[in-house]
Order: C-alpha cells, then sequence, then structure tokens
C-alpha cells in the first residue's frame, strides 16, 4: 500500500513547494511596493536586517555574541527560534500566508506601538478561525489570538523558561528584551512601561529533539539494569520472582500509555470538509484528525496542512474536502513501541503526529507535545526516585544533567536536521569517546582480588608498576593483620563510606563503623553510643545477611575472599532489593573483570623476558586477553549506570 501511495505522496510534496514558492513571491511583491511593508515582519529586523524587507531568515534571533554574553545557562543558551511579528490589526489569511511561506506555525502580533500582545498559532486557525466558520479574509488577528502570552527574556534562567513550558504545557513561548531609552532614564514619570523588543520564540518540540542523544544514553540506564537482572537470573543468583519485582515500571513508556489519557481516538470520513474536520480537532482538543474509510487508515489532516493548503491557498474550508488536502497513508506506529522510539520516528520523518495502528485498525492519534511531555515526566520521576542531591527541583536536575555539555548540542534548522543514520554515527562515537582505554596488569594483587580504591590504572612506566606492588603490599598486610576493606552506605544521609577495619570482633567493629559516621562514643548519659540501626552484609547470592556476632563478621569476610570482592558491602539497616541487585552484580562484575586482569597479567609477563630480547616494533598488537579486560571493563561501566540508578536512595 505504501508502493500505491507513493505517488500521491511525491505530489502532495510538489503542491506543498510550488504554493510556498507562490506565496513568497507574493510576499515579496507586496513589500517591495511598500503597501504592506511593516504589516509582516520578523525578529531578524531587530538584531540582523537593516534593509526593511519582510523576508524571514533562517537564522537564530539571538546573535551568537549575544549568546555568549548571557551565558550557557540562560535561554538564549537554547538559540530560540526567529520569531514572525505581524500587526494585531493584519488578517488571519495574512498571517497564515506568513507561516506558510516560512513553514512556521506560529506568529507574534505586535500593538500599535510595536509592542507584543499576542500569539497566533496554526492551533488556533483552526479552533477559533476555520472551525467557527468566520471569513479569514475579514477576521483579524486579534479576534482570534491567544492575548498577552507569557514570555521570557533572553537573560532570563533556561530552566526556568523550560519549566514554564513543561508545567504550562506551551509549545511555544516569546522572547524578549526589555530596551529602556537613554532619555526614559531622566524621565520623571515612573509610570512609563519600557519597550519590549521581540527577539526569539522558544519550542520545546525542538529543544528536546536536539537533545535526543542525551535522552536515550539516560533511557540505556535502566535497559542495563535489565541486561544485569536477566544476566543474574540466568546465573541463579537473583530469582525469577525478584527479576519482575525490579523489572516492573523500568524504561520509558510505551505509546499505549499515552493513548489511555487521551480518549477518542480523533476521526473522520472521507467525505467530510475541511470545517467539519477542524471541529473534530476542537471537540477532541488534537491538532490532527485520521481519515478512516471502512475501519482502515488512509490519511492524516492536521492543523498546518489547513492552514498551509486550506487557508493560504485561499479555499474555502466549508466546500474543500478532506481527501483534498490530507496526507495519504501516512506512517504509523504499534501502541507497544516506546516514546522515545515514537520521537526518535518523529524527528526522522519531519512530521509532528502519528497515527497508532493495531491489527490494521486505527486505534488513536499522538504528537510531538504529547510524546514529550510523557517522555519528560518519566525522566522527571526516574531522577526523582534516584537523585538526592538538594540542587532545586526535579526539572531543573533533568535539564541540568542533559545541557551540562554545550558542544554536544547540534541545533539544525528546519530544512537540516539530522537522519537517524547520522545520529545513530554521532550517538556511537560519543559512546566510544567517553569511555577511556582500560589496561591490563595494574589494580589488581595476585589473588584477583580487586585493590582498596577500586581504580585500574594504564601500565605506562615502571613507576606506576611499582606503585601497585605498594598497593598490593598494602592489601596483603591489611590481612595479615586481620583487618580487611569495608564499604558502609547510610541511607539516612545517602552517603558512603569507606574504611578499613579489623574483623574478629564486633564490639571492635562496631566502633570503627561509628567512626566512620562521626557518632559520639558515648552519649550524654555517659554510655557507649550505639548504632542507629543494624547492620547487614551483602552475600554473593545477593542476599543481607544481619550481623549479630563476630562469626557473622568472618563468615562476611570469607564469602567475599571466596568469591574475589575487594571489599564487604555493608548496610546500616535492611537494604531494598534493588539496592541488593545492583551491589551485588556490582561486586561479581569487578570480581570477573579482576580475574580476567590477573590473567592478562600473568600473560604479558611470561613474554616480557622475550620481548627485551627482541626489537621492539613501533605498533604493538593488543593481545586478545586485553580486549576480553577491555569488554569486561564495559560491563563494570554498565554496573556504575546500576550503581547510580538505584543506590543513591
Amino acid at each position: 500500500m505504501a508502493t500505491t501511495y507513493a505517488p500521491l505522496k511525491q505530489r502532495n510534496q510538489r503542491r506543498d513547494d510550488a504554493l510556498r514558492k507562490k506565496l513568497d513571491q507574493d510576499i515579496a511583491k507586496r513589500s517591495a511596493g511598500g503597501r504592506t511593508n511593516k504589516a509582516i515582519t520578523n525578529t531578524g529586523n531587530a538584531i540582523h536586517n537593516t534593509t526593511g524587507t519582510s523576508t524571514a531568515s533562517t537564522s537564530n534571533g539571538i546573535s551568537p555574541d549575544t549568546r555568549k554574553r548571557y551565558g550557557r545557562n540562560t535561554v538564549s543558551s537554547l538559540r530560540p527560534n526567529q520569531a514572525l511579528t505581524v500587526p494585531y490589526a493584519a488578517t488571519v489569511l495574512s498571517a497564515s500566508q506568513l507561516m506558510a511561506s516560512k513553514r512556521s506555525d506560529a506568529v507574534l502580533a505586535l500593538d500599535d506601538h510595536g509592542q507584543l500582545t499576542g500569539i497566533l498559532t496554526d492551533k488556533d486557525v483552526a479552533y477559533r478561525a476555520v472551525a467557527e466558520g468566520l471569513d479569514l479574509r475579514t477576521t483579524l488577528i486579534k479576534d482570534v489570538m491567544t492575548k498577552n502570552p507569557t514570555s521570557v527574556t533572553a537573560e532570563s534562567g533556561r530552566n526556568e523558561a523550560l519549566n514554564i513550558m513543561v508545567e504550562r504545557r506551551f509549545r511555544h513561548l516569546p522572547v524578549v528584551n526589555h530596551i529602556t531609552d537613554v532619555d526614559d532614564e531622566y524621565d520623571d514619570d515612573a509610570t512609563t512601561d519600557p519597550r519590549i523588543e521581540v527577539v526569539g520564540l522558544l519550542d520545546i518540540t525542538k529543544c528536546v529533539f536536539e537533545r535526543l542523544d542525551d535522552l536515550e544514553k539516560k533511557v540505556l540506564e535502566d535497559q542495563n539494569i535489565v541486561n544485569a537482572m536477566e544476566a543474574l537470573n540466568r546465573r541463579g543468583n537473583v530469582g525469577s520472582d525478584r527479576v519482575g519485582a525490579v523489572l516492573q515500571g523500568l524504561g520509558p513508556p510505551d505509546v499505549a500509555t499515552v493513548l489511555a489519557g487521551i480518549g477518542h481516538v480523533p476521526e473522520v470520513g472521507p467525505r467530510a470538509t475541511i470545517r467539519e474536520v477542524a471541529r473534530v480537532m476542537k471537540q477532541t482538543h488534537q491538532t490532527a484528525v485520521l481519515v478512516v474509510d471502512n475501519e482502515k487508515l488512509t490519511g492524516i489532516v492536521t492543523t498546518k496542512d489547513v492552514v498551509l493548503r486550506v487557508v493560504a491557498a485561499g479555499l474555502d474550508p466549508a466546500t474543500t474536502s478532506v481527501v483534498r488536502v490530507m496526507t495519504h497513508n501516512p506512517d504509523s506506529v504499534a501502541p507497544e513501541l516506546s516514546i522515545l522510539d515514537a520521537l526518535k520516528k518523529l524527528h526522522a520523518g519531519h512530521y509532528l503526529h502519528l497515527p497508532v495502528v493495531e491489527n490494521k485498525v486505527p486505534s488513536g492519534l499522538v504528537d510531538v507535545m504529547q510524546l514529550t511531555l510523557s517522555m519528560l515526566n518519566y525522566m522527571m520521576n526516574k531522577d526523582q526516585t534516584t537523585s538526592t542531591e538538594g540542587t532545586g527541583p526535579v526539572w531543573d536536575r533533568f535539564w541540568n544533567s542533559t545541557f551540562t555539555n554545550p558542544q554536544s548540542a547540534t541545533v539544525p534548522s528546519e530544512s537540516d536536521r539530522h537522519s537517524v543514520t547520522s545520529a545513530d554515527n554521532t550517538r556511537d562515537r560519543d559512546l566510544s569517546n567517553s569511555t577511556p582505554p582500560i589496561y591490563a596488569g595494574a589494580g589488581y594483587c595476585a589473588s584477583g582480588v580487586a585493590l582498596v580504591d577500586d581504580s585500574v590504572s594504564r601500565v605506562d612506566d615502571p613507576t606506576t608498576q611499582t606503585n601497585s606492588i605498594q598497593r598490593i603490599q598494602q592489601i596483603s598486610a591489611l590481612e595479615d593483620a586481620g583487618k580487611f576493606a569495608w564499604k558502609l552506605r547510610d541511607p539516612s544521609t545517602s552517603r558512603v563510606h569507606r574504611f578499613t577495619a579489623s574483623y574478629k570482633s564486633l564490639d571492635d567493629f562496631t566502633r570503627s563503623v561509628r567512626n566512620s559516621l562521626s557518632i559520639p562514643p558515648f552519649n550524654h548519659d555517659g554510655v557507649e553510643s550505639a548504632l542507629p540501626d543494624k547492620l547487614y552484609f551483602l552475600d554473593e547470592d545477593g542476599d543481607s545477611i544481619q550481623i549479630n556476632s563476630d562469626s557473622d563478621l568472618t563468615e562476611a569476610v570469607d564469602i567475599a575472599k571466596r568469591v574475589g570482592w575487594n571489599r564487604v558491602v555493608l548496610y546500616l539497616g535492611e537494604p531494598r532489593l534493588e539496592t541488593r541487585v545492583a551491589d551485588t552484580a556490582a561486586q561479581l562484575a569487578t570480581a570477573r573483570a579482576a580475574e580476567l586482569a590477573e590473567a592478562a597479567s600473568r600473560e604479558v609477563e611470561s613474554s616480557h623476558d622475550e620481548k627485551k630480547a627482541t626489537p621492539v616494533a613501533k605498533e604493538l598488537p593488543i593481545p586478545p586477553m586485553v580486549l576480553n579486560v577491555a569488554l569486561s571493563a564495559s560491563v563494570v561501566l554498565i554496573v556504575l549506570y546500576i550503581y547510580n540508578r538505584y543506590t543513591r536512595d
């Protein structure tokens, strides 16, 4: 069926391009004639354009120098789109033609003094003009626009603007500058407001599209947990019931979850008119409708289609058939597709709506705004359950985590968005560049137990080897003295304490724990202070064992030595299942990497004498065992995701 409708899609594309070209020519002629030179402008006039024409450029409304001056944590760092501005007394028809010509879905309305007074989107045109049967040639923008829109300044906080758009469900947010004339500084009239200059327009979907790589990396954290849990289940370390308990709720929700909160499927028949389509959009609070014939999806019509193919083209919505305007055989998705994959599909296809089809029957419709908010809500809940840092609201932590590297943000224009293939290549490069090389032969002692600092250092010179030998001797000295390394997790403060203590006496060990937690040795009554909760340790099966005697301490150390752990993991209070599973996976992966590193070290040392007797080649091939160590190190990195995901609670 896709092949059958391919010529129709190509015909629609050619028709749209021809219409936009004609609209561009008409606008240029009117501007050159001076009739509407002041009626249709753009924010580039205020910053870049000095010609006085109405031709909109594709550059940002905020210059690079301005963005650099304001800083990367401001609205200017988001690189707002250039906003198209029109007088609020212009007609809806002229505004629609401008939006269609410039491939925009919103214009900002200015009053008689050039101040921002409203915003008009393609949704407003469909809901308030077309659906109500108004004459688009005489209806003024001020009669259907959204009045007094919320706005931010270019130097406002980035998080503040993004939070406004998320919490109030705004797709567009105007960016303005407050300008005070020199004469106003000496004006005694305190009632005079500063002049407002429009400099750009934020689009939250653009912000999210530009961070898809970062969002996917965060989603991979959950996928890594899933993989680790399945591996533990195959090894018999964790039962299936525990796996199901931990995996429940992991990963982003699917499209079906988004549909559950929408309700009625917006659809019309092939004989419907555009006015009827607009009314269905308004009734269902959607920006698109599905065209269904005999329970089969045949097309889709969006508010952007209404503006471009009907209003801007000068057609009558009351008589224009939906078949003439709709996009035939649109791409669709299944309900079980994740919202991240749905967003990636939208980004790659350069469209804003996705029909949902189940068993060849349309079951719903999702748009980019719904998917964006669902994705951000998922990320918010994910950060809320894993982060305990007092860095402000959860949204702030989320935005900060995805905007930490300003160089990773690419801002393509509407006509220059990268494809899925190029995005995947970039993502692969980012992942490969972010992982440093791992070298065998350092950081582990001869018994296969990792050193105290859990570090894997590169052997570049004899000094590094000497330091490794010294650390191995320190570990051996600790074992001879009856001491071992411990890692204590305190859930009340979300802090991790590392210390070395004897495991021969529970009383002495309790004093070491108390010192590590900075608990006074005696209370106000002169009685020796007790720990706030019971101590538990983690065994090789992922179970938490309460420490009640000297023998429990000895058992904890014996288990750690037997399975190759470099320290015993302790908990103050019984830990949660997710925490135990994550720590067990981390310990097992580290022990496995230690075994491989030890084997690789022996292999390198056995051939060291032979290499000294032969000339050293300029480039030596990497031993296969070292490659295995690198692969094992990647497992450790995966487990570190798990560690950050579940143990900071």
